[in-house]
């Protein structure tokens, strides 16, 4: 069953930008909208992110498989989600020119916020540009009503020279994201396992070594396990570690099963 969306007014708009919603970057960035102040059909994820070092909030399984693209992306250095449209007169004059009518709250009848899912900071050559990004089902993408509501988004990131654009499910990178989700709590293992840098090392040659003779790396991990006394599951946890670091490299556009073998390309 779907949440409750918050009440929104001229009194939560003020407390919102009070908290420092929207603002930030990085580790300091405070998305404007937080899962409990949307409807939800329970597909909620919340994500600590490798590149900011803070925790995401999505509404979406979209939303969060497009983040996992993201915090992949060696380029990207910076992601904002749920940022807010303001100042909220301008997006309001914004729908006026069109001559259509304004996201409202369905019960308190006030303007309500407008926010782009992801403002994303891209780095290439020393030359830092920002990506304003919607994620959409591909099946809204045909609803009138939907796209106004584009169009008031385009038009106010027109208007500050930033790139926008509509992504939807159809352009996921599904077999990616899979990889990126198996992997991405394992990037840091502080705390999480019990090893030193020194058995991590050795590890890795063991491991790499059988997986280079084909044997998958379920099983090159228990060998390993067993053959330096690792708690069962550390071995495969290193892999997984191994992976998203990129102190191994493979095609991460293929599917990964850990019981069947992998390529390491490096």
């Amino acid at each position: 069953m779907a949440k409750p969306r918050a009440k929104f007014n001229a009194r939560t708009m003020k407390k919102w930008i009070a908290q420092g919603r929207g603002e930030g970057h990085g580790q300091d960035y405070s998305s404007w909208l937080k899962v409990p102040d949307v409807p939800s059909l329970g597909y909620v994820h919340r994500i600590f992110g490798w590149k900011t070092n803070r925790r995401h909030e999505f509404m979406s399984n979209n939303e969060a498989g497009y983040f996992y693209v993201l915090d992949w992306c060696p380029f990207v250095t910076d992601i904002r989600e749920q940022f807010p449209l303001l100042p909220l007169d301008e997006t309001i004059a914004i729908a006026k020119d069109q001559g259509v009518k304004h996201p409202t709250d369905p019960r308190t009848r006030c303007p309500i916020v407008m926010t782009t899912d992801f403002l994303v900071d891209v780095q290439r050559n020393g030359l830092i540009t920002q990506h304003a990004r919607t994620v959409k089902p591909a099946k809204d993408l045909c609803s009138e009503r939907v796209l106004e509501k584009f169009e008031i988004e385009r038009r106010f990131w027109f208007r500050r020279g930033i790139d926008w654009a509509v992504v939807s499910d159809c352009d996921l990178p599904i077999k990616l994201i899979k990889n990126i989700q198996w992997v991405h709590q394992y990037r840091d293992i502080n705390g999480k396992l019990s090893v030193c840098s020194a058995d991590i090392d050795t590890a890795e040659r063991i491991m790499a070594d059988r997986i280079r003779q084909g044997v998958p790396p379920s099983v090159s991990a228990s060998d390993c396990d067993n053959r330096l006394g690792f708690a069962p599951g550390t071995g495969l946890a290193l892999v997984r570690h191994f992976l998203a670091t990129r102190r191994w490299s493979v095609d991460m556009s293929k599917l990964i099963n850990p019981q069947k073998s992998i390529v390491l390309l490096v």
